[in-house]
């Protein structure tokens, strides 16, 4: 089995960030990546101002020095960009004759031109992030393996399963039982490892894993908490990552609970019918 990958930069990853910070590597794109171009100070402090965000580069220790020696914001970030999609990995670069440089995907331009919605940018990682993933060191260990996933759409298949079968009580998933049933899966066919969380959970059985192993998958499921399309219930030992059921109306703008049609008079429209499940099951069903 190969432990799933994911960025543990989860402060980066909300689409006012992203979107912000793609804008500025867009002004940026073709230009060197090596620490040497002083371009890539200037970079920095674009992604500073355009994302609010203050940790771009990381607070290292230089003893007396008043300099950077991290050179290049992409020492650091370059995996971020291209495991979100946003920039054409380095090794791919490399594959395809280019050099170490700023190079934006269609999805990245796309993002960085405001043509990208927030809920679209969400619903384009879940459904696109998967392994084999060229980001990562173990791609070939993934290509050999003949295994192709996508994680977070298990996730959120699970935690559907776990719903229809068993209602909201039980529409939760902990970060070791991810790592213990959807972890080791080689498809994304979820009925046989919802039955194994259910089981264990009459049970009250026990998981052990290492801090980092559950730091990995913890960072997926807080991604899709930022998504919106879990929410963490802190209440107990455990973070539980309960499924969201709660939606906002397309048409009457209210808030709704798992099921509601409305429109119609006051809005100039037929009444439309939302299922918050029928929505999350189009993530996979229509990619």
């Amino acid at each position: 089995m190969i432990e799933w990958q994911f960025e543990h930069f989860k402060t980066f990853t909300p689409y006012e960030i992203m979107q912000q910070a793609a804008a500025a590597l867009l002004l940026y794109e073709g230009e060197s990546t090596d620490g040497t171009n002083p371009k890539m100070g200037r970079l920095t402090e674009e992604l500073t101002i355009n994302t609010g965000h203050p940790a771009w580069m990381p607070a290292r220790e230089n003893g007396n020095l008043d300099i950077n020696t991290e050179g290049s914001v992409f020492r650091n970030k370059a995996r971020l960009f291209s495991a979100f999609f946003i920039c054409v990995p380095p090794d791919l670069l490399k594959t395809e004759g280019y050099g170490k440089q700023i190079m934006l995907t269609g999805f990245g331009k796309a993002l960085a031109k405001g043509q990208i919605k927030e809920a679209d940018f969400y619903r384009f990682i879940i459904q696109r992030f998967q392994f084999p993933h060229i980001a990562y060191s173990d791609y070939d260990e993934w290509v050999k393996s003949g295994v192709v996933i996508r994680p977070l759409v298990v996730i959120l298949k699970s935690l559907v399963e776990l719903f229809e079968q068993k209602g909201f009580s039980e529409a939760y998933i902990t970060a070791s039982e991810v790592c213990k049933w959807l972890q080791p899966l080689e498809d994304e066919n979820v009925i046989s490892a919802v039955s194994s969380i259910l089981d264990g959970r009459k049970t009250s059985a026990q998981y052990n894993y290492s801090s980092d192993q559950l730091r990995k998958i913890s960072e997926m499921l807080a991604f899709l908490a930022i998504a919106g399309y879990v929410y963490i219930d802190s209440t107990g030992n455990i973070d539980k990552y309960r499924l969201n059921l709660i939606a906002r109306h397309p048409k009457e703008k209210t808030m709704f609970f798992l099921q509601r049609t409305a429109g119609g008079a006051g809005t100039g429209t037929s009444k439309t019918k939302v299922n918050v499940i029928d929505e999350y099951k189009r993530i996979w069903e229509e990619s």
